[in-house]
């Protein structure tokens, strides 16, 4: 399985290389070197969970696959159009599948194997996810979508300890402004306990609440587990400035929290 793996990452850096150093201007290169390291964070968390999850070997290689290269399409996304932002240019976990099959990064996986790993890149920023086939598509899927979640809180916990303001901001908040207050719709959604519609996303006080909006669509319990030791909550609390209902939304959300880890269901 080792050297199995190492094929892949050998795969994955040569592809992520002819970006860096050929195709992507300068002022990119840095926006593209943050998402490959997104991608190897992401392969570890998979790796994590699946142990966790009590994943046999051979769906641990496929797991980490997955992880892998489910940004792969990242990199052609930003030298097309410039920008990380599905909204304006294409969607990314459907360019990533498709750029791993035509690039053959897995074309020496079983056809079943290929299609479970396939079906999780493709899937892992849908809203709603369809119905899967199997057992081993539906784990991927899901604990893919987790662990994409998980980096991406910890890049904003870190770029909130950090304190740093600067180019970096526009990338990370989606070019949305720097505007007071919050969206009822945005409040509401946490409340109730449900992700928040990104169309209800105006501001960057909206997009920070979406993104702790995230805990209710989380599938494993480690996962939660990881949420809460690594403190994502109080972080993004203590970084967003006062605003109606902040204290309450960040309770609600706390209190569900730790009741879902302790009790193994939802309170909402």
């Amino acid at each position: 399985m080792a050297s199995r793996l190492a094929a892949y990452h050998t795969l994955f850096g040569s592809y992520v290389k002819r970006y860096l150093k050929e195709l992507l201007p300068g002022q990119m290169r840095a926006m593209a070197a943050l998402k490959a390291a997104h991608s190897q964070r992401v392969r570890s968390l998979m790796k994590e969970l699946g142990m966790a999850a009590g994943l046999d070997p051979h769906m641990l290689m496929l797991a980490e696959i997955a992880g892998l290269f489910h940004d792969i399409g990242r990199f052609e996304q930003l030298r097309r159009f410039g920008t990380f932002v599905d909204r304006i240019s294409v969607n990314h976990a459907l360019l990533s599948a498709e750029t791993v099959l035509e690039e053959g990064f897995i074309s020496d996986l079983s056809e079943a194997d290929c299609r479970v790993v396939v079906a999780a890149i493709r899937r892992h920023n849908m809203k709603q996810v369809p119905p899967a086939r199997d057992f081993r598509e539906a784990m991927l899927v899901l604990m893919l979508r987790d662990a994409d979640k998980l980096d991406i809180w910890q890049v904003f916990h870190n770029h909130y300890r950090s304190g740093h303001k600067g180019a970096d901001d526009d990338t990370l908040e989606l070019g949305m402004p720097d505007t007071p207050g919050i969206t009822r719709a945005v409040a509401s959604a946490i409340m109730g306990c449900n992700v928040v519609d990104l169309s209800d996303v105006h501001n960057r006080n909206d997009l920070a609440l979406a993104r702790l909006a995230w805990i209710f669509d989380i599938n494993f319990m480690r996962s939660l587990e990881i949420v809460r030791e690594r403190g994502f909550i109080p972080a993004l609390a203590a970084h967003l400035p006062e605003f109606e209902q902040k204290a309450e939304i960040f309770a609600h959300a706390r209190r569900w929290l730790d009741d879902t880890i302790a009790h193994g269901d939802t309170p909402c």
